[in-house]
């Protein structure tokens, strides 16, 4: 652990301090190597790595090996049911907050670039591999190192799906990587990921509350879904709630906050624009328009009888890049303002040269007894 702890993350971090590529690759094979030759269970690895190559049985791998008897019940149908929307919400978590890390994401509608295609390619995928036995597959959260690589375009995924397929090959290679080489990554991809922590509205509890519970929800729980599900229902009654004692009482009882620190929200099948009350709770943020619908693109797409309904249309490409352009924009905004306070502090502090004299100073001074 120690090894993981010290060769693992210290380096990594100095390496990606400065800007060294392929700095978490390095510190993996560093503690790995480092970790092999050791009396522990490593043991057992090593001597299944001295086979480096080898090839397992697959017959006992395919869908002729189910038993579709069971699914005549309706056990079978809720079980499907409820790992539809444990793998949805679990996906949804997933791409998202790679998009957020990416800076894909269109703050106009909320969406990125090919999500239909992601989905689905995350569908078929976690079906194939049940119907196959294996392990799941589908987008897991390790994505994130690619991201902080540099990874935007897709062509790290293509390298990694390489690797991966030469990785059944070479199994004893990789399975004798220890879990505390890869620990250490895991920990400073979290670190990077927290940066999206600051666009959280912490000024309102219902909008600060649902967002930290389902920071801290997906590590206890171990399961972004269930973070996620503990995250909208609390969501759901911090403001649907208030919503509904706004109404029942004709805006007598309103919660502290609510036209002043509450991020808006609304679902229109077409475009929702915030109101001028609302739009001086964005801290300063020019006015701008959400764009939301009911039905998916794609959906609707897939209704009006387009075959290939998956891919954008040259107005959805002109309207996502117009939509990247004022994320940008707002992005550069908000960095430009979070550097000016910056600054702001840093300027009111006393300089160095002035404060410590005057601390050796007060420090000199006989105490007054009370």
């Amino acid at each position: 652990m120690w090894v993981g702890i010290f060769l693992g993350g210290v380096l990594i971090t100095f390496l990606m301090m400065y800007r060294v590529r392929g700095a978490m690759i390095i510190g993996i094979i560093l503690v790995a190597v480092s970790s092999w030759p050791r009396g522990s269970d490593g043991d057992d690895n090593w001597n299944f790595f001295k086979q480096v190559a080898t090839w397992h049985n697959i017959s006992p791998v395919g869908p002729q090996n189910i038993n579709w008897t069971g699914y005549n019940t309706g056990k079978a149908w809720l079980a499907l049911i409820t790992f539809l929307y444990i793998d949805l919400l679990d996906t949804t978590g997933t791409l998202y907050a790679m998009a957020t890390q990416a800076r894909l994401v269109d703050e106009r509608t909320g969406d990125f670039e090919g999500s239909a295609t992601a989905y689905m390619a995350d569908a078929i995928s976690i079906s194939a591999g049940s119907l196959l036995g294996c392990s799941p597959c589908t987008a897991f959260i390790e994505s994130a190192s690619g991201i902080a690589e540099g990874g935007r375009t897709g062509i790290t995924a293509l390298v990694i799906a390489f690797w991966f397929f030469m990785s059944l090959f070479f199994a004893p290679i990789f399975s004798s990587l220890p879990p505390w080489a890869t620990g250490s990554v895991l920990v400073i991809v979290g670190s990077m990921m927290m940066h999206s922590v600051t666009e959280i509205n912490w000024g309102y509890l219902g909008d600060s509350l649902p967002a930290f519970l389902t920071i801290i929800g997906i590590p206890f729980m171990y399961n972004i879904a269930y973070g996620l599900i503990t995250g909208i229902i609390s969501y759901v009654i911090l403001n649907v709630g208030p919503w509904l004692i706004l109404k029942a009482t004709r805006g007598r009882v309103v919660p502290a906050g609510w036209y002043t620190d509450r991020e808006p929200w609304g679902v229109a099948p077409s475009r929702f624009i915030m109101s001028d009350l609302e739009t001086k709770s964005m801290n300063g943020f020019q006015k701008f328009a959400v764009k939301s619908s009911i039905f998916p693109p794609w959906l609707k797409k897939l209704i009006m009888g387009r075959k290939q309904f998956w891919k954008l249309t040259d107005e959805e490409v002109e309207d996502y890049l117009e939509g990247r352009r004022e994320t940008e924009r707002r992005i550069a905004q908000r960095e430009a303002r979070r550097f000016a306070d910056r600054e702001e502090r840093r300027h009111a502090l006393p300089p160095l040269d002035e404060e410590v004299p005057a601390l050796m100073e007060h420090s000199e001074k006989p105490s007054t007894p009370y």
